[in-house]
């Protein structure tokens, strides 16, 4: 019996140590082909986006926003407002790169050739977009109402937009799957602000 528990205990060591190998193989090929992607991202990105009007008008996009929110935002809340623009640009950053990585869409354009593929977009007009809803519009009718305008403009005008310019690739997108995203965002924004500001005047 001895002899048996051995004999299966050497053969269970050799079976792992063989999936470890195929796992270690496996791994090095996937960080070779990873470097491969980085490296004609980056050649692409540098040749043939970089300094386009395309490359232009995101850079515009990741500016000119935030002047006008300085300018707009109520300033005796503004980490209030911050806050929100925060939660949404995690959240639309997040999602963003879930898609990006499975192959829901593409960016032949890009600002920067970083893990964030449409930086302007998901850290500057998005969440500013949504601070200047949640300064103005306080009560949730309201809050939801001015968001299901702002959901469909952005599905239907916006990223159509994008696409046209060649900044923009749905490859397994329908432009009716981004409408409730957009809404459930923003939502879990004033949602999450609101919770938050309850429990700290209640601390």
């Amino acid at each position: 019996m001895a002899v048996v528990w051995l004999v299966r205990k050497r053969e269970k060591i050799k079976g792992m140590t063989i999936v470890e190998g195929k796992r270690d193989t496996m791994y090095d090929r996937l960080k070779q082909v990873e470097s491969e992607i980085v490296q004609i991202n980056y050649e692409h990105w540098l040749h043939y986006e970089l300094f386009t009007w395309q490359w232009w008008l995101l850079v515009v996009l990741s500016v000119v926003p935030w002047i006008l929110w300085w300018r707009v935002v109520d300033k005796r809340r503004i980490i209030e407002i911050l806050a929100v623009g925060l939660f949404v640009a995690t959240i639309a950053s997040l999602q963003d790169v879930y898609g990006w990585n499975r192959g829901m869409w593409r960016y032949p354009i890009q600002l920067l050739p970083v893990c964030i593929p449409l930086l302007p977009f998901d850290v500057s007009v998005l969440p500013i977009v949504q601070m200047f809803v949640y300064q103005f519009f306080r009560s949730w009718k309201a809050f939801l109402g001015v968001n299901l305008v702002i959901a469909f403009s952005f599905a239907y005008i916006s990223e159509p937009l994008l696409e046209w310019m060649g900044i923009y690739d749905p490859i397994k997108w329908k432009h009716i799957y981004s409408v409730p995203i957009y809404v459930m965002n923003a939502v879990v924004a004033k949602w999450g602000i609101e919770k938050l500001k309850k429990i700290e005047s209640r601390a």
